[in-house]
C-alpha cells in the first residue's frame, strides 16, 4: 500500500528527505500514542488511516513543521550577543558625547595649544636622537640611523596641518558677515 501524499510532494514541505523521515516518525509515534508528548495524540483507530499516513498527510497539510534546535540555539545566542552589542555601543556613545561636550565646553585653542606643545617636545626629542646618531656614526665609522627623521619630517607636516585646520576653523567661527570679530 502506497501512503499518499507521495515522497516528492512532501518533499516539497522539508529541506531535506532526513527531515521528512524525521517529522513522520516523531508525529506517528504521537499519534500512535508512544510519544512522551500525551497533547498531541489522535486516536487513529478512528482513522481509516494508520498514523503514518496521517502524519504524512498532516504535513503535507502543513499542519505538522519543524524547527532545528540548533537554529534555536544560535537565535537565542544571537540574542543575548545582540544584547550585549547593542549595551556596549551605547556605552560607546555615552563615552563619545561626554568626550564631544568636553571638548565642545574646552575650546579648540587650549588642544591646539597641546598639540603643538606636544608635537615640539616630540620634535626636540627626535632631533636629539638624529644628532646622537650622527654623534655614534662619526665616532664608530658606521652609516647613521636616519629613521628618525622620517618621525620629525612627518609630526612637522602634522603640525602644519593642524595649524591650516585650526586657522580656518577660527577664520570662520570668528567671521560673521564680512566683520572679524576677536575672542
Amino acid at each position: 500500500m502506497m501512503i499518499k501524499p507521495g515522497i516528492t510532494e512532501l518533499s516539497k514541505c522539508v529541506d531535506s528527505r532526513y527531515t521528512l523521515v524525521t517529522m513522520a516518525a516523531k508525529r506517528a509515534r504521537m499519534i500512535g500514542g508512544h510519544s512522551d508528548e500525551d497533547d498531541y495524540e489522535i486516536d487513529y483507530r478512528k482513522e481509516k488511516d494508520k498514523p503514518v499516513s496521517i502524519a504524512a498527510r498532516e504535513i503535507s497539510e502543513g499542519k505538522v513543521g519543524y524547527v532545528r534546535s540548533e537554529a534555536i540555539a544560535r537565535a537565542e545566542e544571537w540574542e543575548a550577543e545582540k544584547e550585549i552589542i547593542e549595551r556596549k555601543n551605547k556605552i560607546k556613545l555615552e563615552r563619545f558625547n561626554i568626550y564631544w561636550n568636553f571638548i565642545n565646553k574646552l575650546g579648540t585653542k587650549p588642544l591646539v595649544t597641546f598639540l603643538f606643545l606636544n608635537c615640539t617636545l616630540l620634535e626636540l626629542f627626535t632631533c636629539g636622537i638624529i644628532i646622537w646618531s650622527l654623534h655614534l656614526s662619526l665616532i664608530t665609522g658606521i652609516a647613521a640611523d636616519l629613521t628618525p627623521l622620517t618621525t620629525l619630517i612627518s609630526l612637522v607636516v602634522g603640525e602644519v596641518v593642524t595649524f591650516a585646520i585650526y586657522a580656518y576653523k577660527s577664520a570662520k567661527e570668528n567671521t560673521k558677515g564680512g566683520i572679524v570679530y576677536d575672542k
